[in-house]
């Protein structure tokens, strides 16, 4: 079964931009047809989506992903999560599974299985990936504004890479504030930026219950003013439930909430 450019990008869920620059660079086999448009085979797609990676319901180890981001093999992570995004049909479902990587990353950086170096390079690496794959993804015309920010003193953003991924999906914007954003500018921008939710994430440091729930409620009540969305994500001690807004634990649960969003209903 032969499939046109806009075909095979919306089975890979990346642009049709992505498809032909793939296609030129080799990677992709291509057909033309005479009047010179590119065909591709829907087998050969799906090959190119698990090629030189195992699926990942076979598992696919820190070590390997280490060992391709120390040698500079980017296009195997690439594939591993093409491959993975093939597999589950939707990026969300992708997070959820990479949601397990992360946190055995922390526990083998926690036990000093992992120097702080490879720390770095993972978390770096893999969320250059993941900003790939979402740079890929065609965004809706006037789609609304979502903005991403880690809590102040909270460096960790893989997480908020992969809400961000699940975001565009789910046809947002995205405005990333990035690592480490004090709550106060967070509330300052929705007084002056047309944003229609904003994505908080906390990682394990950010363990402190009542410190927690002092953002939460600047946040939220900045939030509520201005009629925008809050969602609260990652393992940092938000309140439960919080004070306004929405405590997900995960990226399934962000796409539950997306789609609630999406049908007008409350929240």
């Amino acid at each position: 079964m032969l499939l046109s450019t806009v075909k095979a990008a919306e089975l890979l869920g990346v642009k049709p931009s992505t498809i032909k620059r793939w296609s030129d660079q080799g990677l992709l086999r291509s057909l033309r047809t005479p009047g010179g448009h590119r065909r591709f085979d829907r087998q050969d797609v799906l090959l190119f989506a698990a090629r030189q990676t195992r699926p990942a319901s076979a598992g696919v180890s820190l070590q390997s992903l280490l060992d391709w981001l120390l040698t500079g093999r980017r296009q195997e992570v690439d594939a591993f999560l093409l491959s993975s995004r093939s597999r589950l049909g939707a990026w969300f479902r992708v997070a959820d599974e990479v949601g397990s990587l992360l946190t055995e990353t922390g526990d083998r950086w926690s036990s000093g299985d992992l120097s702080i170096a490879q720390e770095h390079l993972l978390s770096d690496g893999f969320s250059r990936a993941i900003g790939r794959m979402t740079q890929s993804i065609p965004l809706p015309s006037h789609p609304p504004l979502a903005a991403l920010a880690s809590v102040e003193g909270d460096t960790h953003t893989l997480g908020l890479s992969l809400a961000e991924l699940c975001l565009v999906e789910g046809g947002y914007q995205t405005l990333w504030l990035g690592a480490s954003t004090p709550a106060s500018e967070v509330a300052s921008l929705l007084d002056r930026s047309p944003v229609r939710l904003v994505a908080l994430s906390a990682s394990a440091i950010s363990n402190q219950p009542q410190r927690m729930l002092e953002i939460a409620s600047q946040i939220g009540a900045a939030c509520q003013r201005h009629q925008i969305d809050l969602v609260l994500g990652g393992n940092g001690a938000w309140p439960e439930p919080p004070p306004f807004g929405a405590r997900l634990h995960s990226f399934s649960d962000l796409h539950a909430h997306l789609s609630t969003l999406a049908k007008g209903a409350p929240i």
